[in-house]
This record gives structure tokens, C-alpha cells and sequence, in this order.
């Protein structure tokens, strides 16, 4: 619906109020006005998701209170709201917006008794309710309430009507120019009741269903959104242990939108990042409980991308899925320092699961710019210089691992030379240190490859060292030391100083270090199929290969190393050249990033995984990660599948989803 279209607005003051039962009937917003106001935040550039709204679930009264007196404080309204019953508490999930308004107040959890009260002094205050929920919880019926000072046109309401009375009230006012602008049911005495608002005003073709089961509910979807209805109300309610639902659509235009329902309460985060990071945001959610289980039912709608351009995004990542046949994917591209989307596509597990944008999968080498990083900031501070060498006596190592005497070639060994992978051997082709040995610590394993290497082309040795700086070896086991090298000078665990001192800048605090086996494996974590997933030492790792991220967390880091002005980088702008900045071995790889001028990027890979990053000098960061590399030639199509989307969208949202 454009802006400007404002058909339907009701002016007259004539009202009428119909009491039933206890408590007095409830007004609502005209639908209009609350899906013009959401057109409009959406063609704003300064009310935009994770900027002008705000949506919580699964609060405890007082957390609700909490949450309503923090965003009311900084001029969000409540716009939503809905009570219900989980494990025999009440809960609350309502959406609060940053908008300008007329005086509103809001109440929750009240009976209908004091519904009433609060109904009266209000409405001899000039305010009208906006919005209401009708839940039962352990046997009583509660309400939560809107209102607002704003002129209305005729409407008629009642709270508390049976099916029977539900379904004439319907049909008479409807026969009347009438308009369903809110329904909400709900159980009492083990029978359905309903609230609901009719408004008298012209608008687009609408139909409402209500008592619809879950498979009427779903045929009834389907067949409505083929003729071109929208979604713009959903009510769920048990009624004994079986769910219910109720429904407004129009027949109006606009952006794409999603409609879920029967959604267990565990489950509704998962799909509500899913919508959030693609650029849609909650118009509705309800939540409600069936026979002791809480479901959640909700709409959202597409502010973010047009229609096409987020079909080019999800053709794209489709189509190479299906082409490596990639169990689970997860991408996210930042523009200009903010997150504009992130999407998780397939499977996460072989439960089913589906991935989510915030699940977590192993990064591969693409760790190593974390290592990088690290190490760069230290020098920063002056902890040691890059030239500084690694082994022997004068080395930030010393002579900790093994029992040899180290050789020439060893001792001339430097941090830069680490970090260009020019160290002169331990190459991930010729027999890669890191995946021999599994049960060996970082310690013994150091002290097994040191005491295995020799200067020169000794036939009787397991690696070889040529002279350091001369040519470029991609080493694994390089940057293994790097990490040593950060342990040796901060007196912490690899991991845990770059958690605190690095990741945590970045505002991220959820990457770890992977686990080796699948019961290592984290909750919100991927799991890797083919190829031997779960027989390496990944823990061991760490340093070079061992990160687990999501794809927005390592966007988010790579937004504060990416060199532009906003965020503000973690490095200096000296040290950021550095990083970037090739060897004479090969000008082409520089300090944890591969160059392909004017781009920065790396990509991973390990059995089970296959991911990619990338800064580009348009403003863009991305990072795609799957969980299989079972198929030839899966990393160079993720590759290519990142940079047709890139090249493809032709308008990227200017909001901030970070």
C-alpha cells in the first residue's frame, strides 16, 4: 500500500459500544493505519529494521515490564501485543516501534473486572484501545490492552462471544459495510470464545475465517495467498489440547511477506532470525498454548529488498546448494560497515533442523585472519616486532618444544615470515604436520615436527627447511606457532586472549574453538558430512583453522580490520597496510588474507567444510560457510556464488542489522 493511500479513514464520531459479560467491549486501530505506518517506516531511511522496532517473546511479567519501561523510555510505543500460557506461567511477546504517535497507554495481565476499570478511566480520559489479547491461563481469562487519543470512525466490538454468537455477529455486520479489523480467540469453560473489532469504512476485498484447525488453516492459506490476499492477522488458541486459528486477509499489494504458524516456542527464535536478517520484521505475533504445549503464530513482512532481489539471493545460494548437494549454508554480507543480510538456507543437521543465520559452523582457514590480527595488534603494543625471530635462544619461543638442536634455517625463522607463510617449509602439501599425530598436544607436536626437520633436502628427514623468505610455502602448521607465539607473550590461551582482547572489540562473544567429534559438537552448531568430518584434532587447530563463527559474527569481525572509516577499525591504519600487503616470495598472499587486486579474501576448507570471505573496495564484506566439501570444484562456485549476488541486488538496504 503506497503512503498516500488513505481510503478507508473513518472521521466520524459516532460510536458504537457493546458490552458483553464482564468487561466492556474493546476498540481497535483501524488495520489501515497500522500497515500505513509500517509502508512508511519502511521507506525511511532512519526507521529501519533493528532501528526503529523492537520485538521480544518469552517474557515473565516483570521481564515484560523491564522491557517496556527500557524502550518506552527512548520513545518507542508498543504497537503489539500477546499474552499467553507456557508451562503453566504467563508469558508475553509484544512489538514495540520508534515512531511518532498520538498519547497512548498500555496495561497487561488484567481480569476482566479490572479491564473494565482501566476501560472506563480511560476512555473518560478520551482514550480508545488500539489493540487487545485475551489469553487463559491456568483457567482464567486475562487481558492486555493499547489504547490511544485519536478519532475513530463507527465500529462495533464485543469480548466475549461464543462461536455461535461470534459467527452472527459476523455475518450481520458484515452485511452492514463492516470490515473484520481484529479477532482474537481464545478458551473459556473448554469452549471457544472470541474478541473481535468490525470498523465501518470502505477498503480492498477481505475475507475472515476463524475456528479453522490446522489443516483448514493451511488450505485456507493456500488459497487465499494464490488469489492474492495478504495476510495482515493471525490468532492462534487451543481449546482443549487441539489448536485453533483466526484470520484476516486483504486483497491488497505490496511487499513480500511470511506467515508462520504451529510453531513450537523453541522454535520461533530460530525462524524469527531468519526472517530478521533478510530484511523482514514482525507485524504480528501470538503467542498461544494447546493441550500443555506453547506454540507461537506470527506474520512479517519485507522492508529490507525488493521482492526480486531477494529471490536473486535465494536462487543463487539454491542453485549451487543443489549443485554439490550442500546439506546447510549460512551468508552475510555487510555494506559500508552495516550488516544488510544474513540468511541461513538447508539443513544444520541430520535431525532436520534448519539453519538459522546465527548458527555457528567451523571456519576453517579462514581462522587465520583472526590469528593475524592478533598477532598485528601486539606488535601495536608493542609486545614484540614482526622481524623478531621465533626459535633459539633470542627467540620469543626459545627453545621450549623438542629436543634437538634447531637448525640454521630454524632459528632464522620471524614472525612476518609465519604470517606470509614463508618460513621456508611445513607445507600443507607435503605431508601437513596438523593432521598427523591426533592425539599429540600443541607441545608434542611442535617438539615431533622440530625434531623431524632438517636445513636442506636431508633424505632421511620427515620435513625440510629451506632458507626463510625465499619462497612461499602455505604452512597450517605456521600459523599453529603464530598461536604459541600469542600464548608466550600474553600468558593466556590462544583462545582466550582473542576472545578478550580481539573478538570482544568487535562486539562479538560467541566464537569458540571447535570440538573434534559429534558430541563435541555445540547445540546451535552445525554438523559436517562427508569426508571424514569427525576425525581430526580441530581443537588443535585453533590458531590456523580452529574458529567456530557464524557467518554475521565473522562479517562483524572483518568490518573492523576492512580498512574504511565506519566501524572504526581495531588496527591502525599502518598496521591494516601491513596486514595487507604481500611478500616478495608471493605478492599475491599477505598476512592472513589473499590478495586479488583490488579485493582481500581467503577461503577454508577441511573435510565436512568449505567457506570463503571477502572485502571488497566498494564497501563490501562478506562470508559464506557450508557444511560439506564433498563435491570438485564446491569452492570455487561459493566463491562465484557470493559475487553473482553482489553483482545482482540492485538496491541494498540502508539499515544496520548488526
Amino acid at each position: 500500500m503506497r503512503t498516500d493511500k488513505r481510503d478507508g479513514i473513518a472521521t466520524r464520531r459516532d460510536f458504537i459500544i457493546r458490552t458483553t459479560g464482564a468487561a466492556a467491549a474493546l476498540f481497535l486501530l483501524p488495520e489501515w493505519r497500522v500497515r500505513w505506518v509500517e509502508t512508511a517506516l519502511a521507506q525511511s531511511d532512519d526507521a529501519l529494521p533493528g532501528a526503529a522496532w523492537q520485538a521480544r517473546h518469552n517474557l515473565s511479567p516483570s521481564d515484560f515490564q523491564d522491557e517496556f519501561n527500557n524502550w518506552t523510555s527512548q520513545g518507542y510505543r508498543m504497537v503489539d501485543i500477546s499474552g499467553y500460557q507456557q508451562n503453566g506461567d504467563v508469558r508475553y511477546a509484544a512489538i514495540w516501534e520508534q515512531v511518532d504517535s498520538p498519547p497512548w497507554r498500555a496495561r497487561n495481565g488484567l481480569s476482566a473486572d479490572d479491564y473494565q476499570a482501566q476501560f472506563d478511566q480511560l476512555k473518560a480520559q478520551g482514550y480508545h484501545p488500539v489493540r487487545v489479547s485475551a489469553f487463559n491461563a491456568n483457567g482464567s481469562v486475562y487481558y492486555n490492552g493499547i489504547w490511544e487519543q485519536s478519532p475513530v470512525g463507527a465500529w462495533e466490538a464485543n469480548h466475549v462471544l461464543s462461536a455461535e454468537d461470534y459467527q452472527a455477529t459476523f455475518n450481520r455486520l458484515r452485511d452492514q459495510g463492516y470490515r473484520l479489523i481484529d479477532v482474537s480467540g481464545y478458551e473459556l469453560n473448554d469452549r471457544p470464545y472470541y474478541a473481535a473489532i468490525f470498523q465501518e469504512a470502505d477498503g480492498p476485498a477481505w475475507e475472515g475465517r476463524h475456528g479453522l484447525s490446522s489443516a483448514e488453516y493451511q488450505s485456507t492459506f493456500n488459497r487465499l495467498k494464490g488469489q492474492g490476499y495478504r495476510m495482515v492477522h493471525v490468532s492462534g488458541y487451543g481449546v482443549g489440547r487441539t489448536p485453533y486459528y483466526a484470520g484476516i486477509w486483504e486483497k491488497t499489494e505490496g511487499p513480500d511477506w511470511e506467515a508462520r504458524t504451529g510453531l513450537a516456542a523453541s522454535a520461533y527464535q530460530g525462524v524469527f532470525d531468519q526472517w530478521f536478517y533478510q530484511g523482514f520484521r514482525p507485524a504480528r505475533v501470538c503467542g498461544y498454548d494447546a493441550g500443555g504445549q506453547t506454540q507461537m503464530a506470527a506474520i512479517f513482512n519485507l522492508v529490507g529488498f525488493s521482492s526480486a532481489d531477494l529471490a536473486t539471493i535465494r536462487n543463487t545460494v539454491n542453485g549451487v546448494m543443489q549443485k554439490h548437494k550442500v546439506p546447510g549454508a549460512a551468508i552475510a554480507f555487510a555494506k559500508d560497515g552495516r550488516l544488510v543480510y544474513a540468511g541461513g538456507f538447508g539443513k544444520l543437521d541430520s535431525g532436520g533442523h534448519e539453519v538459522s543465520p546465527t548458527n555457528v559452523f567451523r571456519l576453517a582457514s579462514i581462522s587465520k585472519a583472526i590469528t593475524a590480527v592478533t598477532i598485528l595488534s601486539l606488535v601495536e603494543q608493542q609486545q614484540f616486532n614482526l622481524t623478531d625471530t621465533v626459535f633459539g635462544d633470542a627467540g620469543i619461543l626459545g627453545t621450549t618444544y623438542g629436543s634437538k638442536r634447531y637448525t640454521a634455517n630454524m632459528r632464522a625463522i620471524t614472525v612476518d615470515h609465519l604470517l606470509h607463510h614463508t618460513s621456508g617449509g611445513w607445507d600443507k602439501d607435503h605431508a601437513d604436520p596438523m593432521f598427523r599425530n591426533n592425539s599429540y598436544s600443541h607441545a608434542e607436536l611442535i617438539g615431533w615436527v622440530l625434531d623431524n626437520t632438517t636445513d636442506g633436502s636431508d633424505e632421511k628427514s620427515m620435513y625440510h627447511l629451506d632458507r626463510p623468505g625465499a619462497h612461499y610455502a602455505y604452512s597450517n602448521f605456521g600459523y599453529c606457532l603464530l598461536g604459541r607465539v600469542i600464548e608466550a607473550v600474553t600468558g593466556q590461551s590462544y583462545a582466550t586472549y582473542v576472545q578478550q582482547n580481539i573478538l570482544s572489540q568487535c562486539g562479538i562473544t560467541d566464537m569458540d574453538i571447535a570440538g573434534n567429534t559429534l558430541a563435541d559438537r555445540r547445540p546451535d552448531e552445525a554438523e559436517y558430512f562427508g569426508g571424514n568430518a569427525y576425525d581430526m584434532n580441530v581443537a588443535r587447530m585453533d590458531s590456523h583453522g580452529g574458529w567456530i563463527a557464524s557467518a554475521i559474527d565473522y562479517v562483524r569481525f572483518i568490518v573492523r580490520v576492512d580498512g574504511f572509516d565506519t566501524p572504526p577499525d581495531i588496527l591502525q591504519p599502518a598496521s591494516i597496510a601491513t596486514m595487507t600487503t604481500g611478500s616478495s616470495a608471493n605478492p599475491r598472499y599477505a598476512m592472513g588474507w589473499e590478495l586479488t587486486p583490488p579485493n582481500w579474501w581467503h577461503n577454508g576448507s577441511l573435510p565436512g567444510t568449505t567457506t570463503i570471505m571477502v572485502r571488497t573496495p566498494d564497501g563490501f564484506c562478506w562470508a559464506a560457510l557450508f557444511n560439506t566439501r564433498a563435491s570438485s570444484g564446491i569452492d570455487g562456485d561459493q566463491d562465484q556464488m557470493m559475487w553473482t549476488i553482489h553483482d545482482s541486488v540492485t538496491a541494498w538496504p540502508s539499515y544496520d542489522l548488526f
